[in-house]
């Protein structure tokens, strides 16, 4: 397992086999992978992609400059950025977040103010809050597009 204290730049690739658990406003410049699961605190950053092996939690007012890959859950917090959000398990996008699109094999769930550009794929159920902006097309995994 490793830890990155708050406020850390890590200009390199970080891979483990465990789980990592980061600080607040995190700076990662390479790829990002972990074995296990991840959890970073507000304001991280990561200009890569980001896989995990377990479940996923990004803090609020993050930015993840590439995709999110996850075998588990994955939660990002609010008024968070990422691009597309691969997960096995579950995805919830926090309040006011921006993401490109959402594959999931679970259930999805968009908090207020959730921007989607390019489409969501479940399979398991959805739930939208108030303000949600959805463009690009929607459909379950097993059952076609709505």
């Amino acid at each position: 397992n490793a830890f990155i204290s708050n406020g850390s730049v890590i200009p390199v690739s970080i891979k483990t086999t465990g789980d990592i658990k980061g600080g607040e406003r995190i700076k990662i410049g390479g790829e990002f992978i972990a074995g296990g699961d991840v959890f970073l605190g507000s304001e991280a950053v990561i200009k890569t992609k980001l896989e995990a092996n377990g479940n996923v939690s990004i803090g609020e007012n993050s930015k993840v400059m590439k995709d999110v890959v996850s075998d588990g859950d994955v939660v990002l917090g609010a008024n968070s950025d990422a691009k597309t959000i691969k997960a096995k398990g579950n995805v919830t996008i926090g309040h006011n977040c921006s993401v490109s699109k959402i594959l999931s094999d679970g259930s999805v769930t968009l908090m207020d103010g959730t921007h989607i550009s390019e489409g969501i794929e479940y399979r398991g159920s959805i739930k939208i809050g108030g303000g949600v902006t959805l463009e690009g097309t929607i459909r379950t995994k097993d059952r076609g597009e709505i």
